[in-house]
């Protein structure tokens, strides 16, 4: 969802930087990668390892969570977005599965305009493992009753990839600021938009689709 639905990274990582700046530590758009498709208790455990602070995690967690209703109410109908899913929806059953919790998956959604094109939605508050484990998209297969491999994930981060293939699942890789045509190449596809999505999937036969 962040960053193949809508580009929420470029707001998460200004509230990061944000938080970090309390401890003199920034991070760079070329080490964001590493970061994307994770959880976000995941992501603020992962900062406290690479940069060896002492971060307070719930309190972090809240700050950061704060920071971003900020930009939650700016959020609105994609009617190009919402055009696409309604074609894809024709020919596919479509799901999310995100690392973000359902209240924030639930109002993003909404304020797209999406919500009624997916069949499921899968956050991290459902699944106990976080990418790079496959077990958000394998759980979205499950409610979808489709098996993983006629399944096809569409993700912009590394991680993210890596749980698909694990799973079993074919991958989209979707081309944005923090990863290019090269740094996607494990994935069975790539594309710069997501307007491509329609005319590159027949090149992919039997699949659902997870965002």
């Amino acid at each position: 969802m962040d960053g193949v639905l809508i580009d929420t990274p470029k707001f998460a990582w200004k509230s990061h930087n944000l938080l970090l700046s309390k401890f003199n530590k920034y991070v760079s758009d070329e080490e964001i990668p590493e970061y994307l498709g994770r959880s976000l208790i995941d992501q603020v455990n992962l900062l406290r390892k690479n940069f060896n602070i002492d971060i307070n995690v719930e309190e972090y967690i809240q700050e950061f969570e704060e920071n971003a209703q900020r930009y939650m109410g700016y959020i609105q109908k994609n009617e190009t977005l919402v055009n696409l899913m309604e074609k894809l929806k024709e020919k596919y059953v479509l799901g999310v599965a995100t690392s973000s919790n359902k209240d924030r998956a639930s109002t993003i959604l909404k304020n797209l305009g999406v919500s009624e094109f997916l069949s499921v939605v899968i956050t991290a508050d459902d699944i106990k493992k976080h990418k790079p484990d496959p077990a958000i998209f394998l759980e979205a297969a499950k409610k979808l009753k489709i098996a993983p491999n006629e399944s096809v994930v569409i993700e912009d981060s590394l991680n993210g990839i890596e749980a698909a293939k694990s799973g079993n699942i074919r991958t989209v890789g979707l081309v944005t600021k923090y990863l290019s045509v090269e740094a996607l190449s494990e994935a069975d596809l790539v594309i710069d938009s997501l307007e491509e999505l329609s005319e590159k999937l027949k090149s992919i036969e039997g699949l659902n689709l997870s965002v």
